[in-house]
């Protein structure tokens, strides 16, 4: 169902571009969610087309990764950040070790802190350092390209079109009273800064993270983490996209902004009067897939695009594929992707994926797949 709507625009810091700070109409998806729905389960072959199912198991090294806590797909590589063991894994798309990024530390080529990282092609990878406020570049053969210092602490970094894109968590406190405690986007190039969604300077309200960029190949999503709101960039505007109705009340933010108790917020979840949040959002020209959570209940999004139908579901698979439901972690062209540990997996598709040895010196295994086109 799409609607017509008015939206505030806010700058986006970006090398090589610009963005327009104006006002604009347009439509939006309004996908309204029935969390009765959140308590169903699902037949895996209702969801996933399992005929484009593919398995790549990575290569064992000798130190197998410690967690995968961001996916980058190209062409012809798989590119995983591992905050862990502090290092970033480069393997090509047959599941083959190429080579592994671990220059923790505080010379001039390295880095402190392993924040996120982006791709910039054809084969640089930018290291958010926030500990040192920088981005070091390094080619995927892992040579130290390049560093770039940001003005302020930031929380992601995205580069596409031949444009960086930089999301900053707060200014210092030289900016206006009215800028202090919110999310910024800012623009390196003439220093110029726009607040947005707020920041409370005691931290984050329970289940809140930061404000993320989510991309693929055609297009650049960000997420609000206080709504269930997406926003795109178009003509060079940012515009809401995507809005999800759970039929419950937005949780009042503002109510606690002087207040930094827990138990005050657990309460009103529990009453009700929490929206919940939409986490690990990936998508493809076809669909979107999210995660949600609210209080105690996790259940899972999906939205055919192409049809405006919806999948709302708890994740639990009732058939013998042999595989619990795997929400992507990213997505590359019409393809998901998601990571699955060996450990986690049933005995049969240990066996149907050729691991053998120790499962816990295996490395993960990633499952790339697409979704059924929901007709009905």
């Amino acid at each position: 169902m799409k609607q017509v709507f008015t939206v505030s625009l806010i700058f986006i810091s970006m090398y090589g571009c610009n963005i327009k700070n104006s006002q604009s109409d347009t439509d939006k998806v309004v996908i309204f969610v029935d969390d009765k729905d959140l308590e169903k389960t699902a037949y895996t072959s209702d969801i996933i087309d399992t005929s484009t199912v593919d398995f790549i198991c990575l290569e064992i090294t000798p130190e197998i990764i410690g967690s995968v806590d961001k996916l980058i797909i190209t062409d012809d590589k798989f590119i995983i950040l591992d905050k862990t063991t502090k290092s970033i894994w480069i393997f090509n798309t047959h599941g083959e070790y190429l080579n592994r990024i671990n220059a923790q530390g505080r010379g001039p080529n390295e880095y402190v802190n392993l924040h996120t990282i982006a791709f910039k092609k054809p084969n640089l990878i930018g290291i958010l350092d926030d500990g040192k406020r920088k981005i070091v570049w390094y080619n995927t053969i892992g040579d130290f390209i390049y560093s770039e210092e940001v003005p302020y602490a930031a929380c992601d970094i995205n580069f596409r079109d031949g444009c960086l894109s930089i999301m900053y968590r707060y200014i210092p406190n030289t900016a206006p009273s009215s800028e202090k405690y919110y999310y910024h986007l800012n623009n390196v190039g003439n220093n110029s800064s726009t607040h947005f969604f707020p920041y409370y300077q005691f931290g984050l309200f329970f289940g809140v993270n930061d404000p993320i960029f989510i991309s693929n190949d055609s297009e650049l999503l960000i997420r609000n983490p206080f709504t269930t709101s997406l926003y795109s960039i178009e003509d060079q505007r940012l515009v809401e996209k995507y809005d999800f109705d759970f039929n419950k009340p937005l949780f009042p933010y503002n109510k606690y902004k002087d207040e930094s108790s827990v138990s005050v917020i657990n309460r009103d979840i529990k009453n009700g009067s929490y929206r919940g949040s939409i986490e690990r959002i990936t998508f493809t020209s076809s669909h979107l897939a999210l995660r949600y959570s609210c209080s105690d209940i996790m259940g899972y999004i999906l939205y055919d695009k192409n049809n405006e139908k919806l999948k709302v579901f708890s994740g639990n698979m009732s058939d013998k594929f042999e595989l619990y439901y795997p929400h992507p972690h990213t997505a590359h062209k019409d393809k998901f992707y998601s990571v699955l540990y060996p450990f986690m997996l049933l005995d049969g598709m240990i066996e149907r994926l050729g691991i053998k040895g120790d499962i816990e010196s295996a490395n993960p295994v990633i499952m790339s797949f697409k979704y059924n086109e929901f007709t009905q």
